[in-house]
């Protein structure tokens, strides 16, 4: 659940600037280039730590990391709405936004290899990616309600950040990188666990990402369609705000 409701959050504060977006282009009189600058920067940051931050929660353990990146991500959540007059500094702001949630994905499924069955996987990952889209589901249907309620479009960055930097608490204290780390876990559920995570005894495939990508047909025509699917999921959502001029 705890899990669930950080990636709710997640998926909220990436979209959230696409409601208001529409009141900040007014008050600043951006023009269309910089609108789609505003809204692109978040992807440059986004893509730049996706492998860094699978290297690094290997090395650190998924809560450091991940405890790190809600921090990081809710600050820089709440200084969109502080520093939107300059902006570079904006721009800045967004692409340290992306940094920060670039390595949830990978945080994610390092913690269900750690703590699910096998068996259990396909299921986890489901309910866990439900909830980064009822996150954004959220974001667009939270973001005018709290314009209105808190008296213009900078509360919506405010509250969302706020939301982030309040639930670390919650995740701090029940979140653990691994079953030998919870102070509360038994051993008889340590053992369940480990007796049904894959051996570590299996070769390890060598080929590299790329090559299994391109020359297995099964993971290869999943990772092009979940690509495409995206692309074509981010163009939407962004060009929302289009609509609302």
């Amino acid at each position: 659940l705890v899990i669930l409701v950080t990636l709710f959050i997640c998926y909220a504060d990436r979209t959230n600037i696409s409601v208001a977006i529409v009141h900040m282009t007014s008050d600043y009189n951006w023009n269309a280039t910089r609108q789609g600058i505003v809204l692109s920067s978040f992807f440059y940051g986004y893509a730049a730590s996706q492998i860094p931050g699978g290297i690094l929660v290997t090395k650190y353990g998924t809560k450091q990391i991940l405890g790190t990146a809600i921090i990081g991500w809710s600050l820089m959540t709440v200084l969109t709405g502080l520093v939107a007059r300059s902006f570079p500094t904006l721009v800045t702001v967004r692409i340290l936004v992306g940094l920060f949630e670039g390595v949830v994905i990978p945080c994610i499924h390092q913690l269900s290899a750690d703590w699910f069955p096998i068996q259990e996987r396909s299921r986890t990952t489901v309910f866990m990616y439900s909830a980064g889209y009822l996150g954004v589901a959220g974001g667009y249907g939270l973001s005018p309600l709290i314009m209105r309620s808190f008296f213009g479009w900078r509360a919506i960055f405010f509250v969302f950040g706020g939301a982030g930097l309040l639930w670390f608490i919650v995740f701090y204290f029940f979140v653990f990188s691994t079953p030998e780390d919870h102070p509360r876990i038994s051993e008889k559920e340590i053992i369940h666990i480990r007796n049904n995570l894959p051996s570590p005894d299996k070769p390890r495939v060598t080929n590299s990402f790329l090559a299994v990508s391109f020359k297995t047909s099964n993971v290869g025509n999943n990772s092009r369609a979940f690509c495409t699917k995206l692309w074509l999921l981010f163009c939407i959502l962004l060009n929302i705000s289009e609509g609302n001029h």
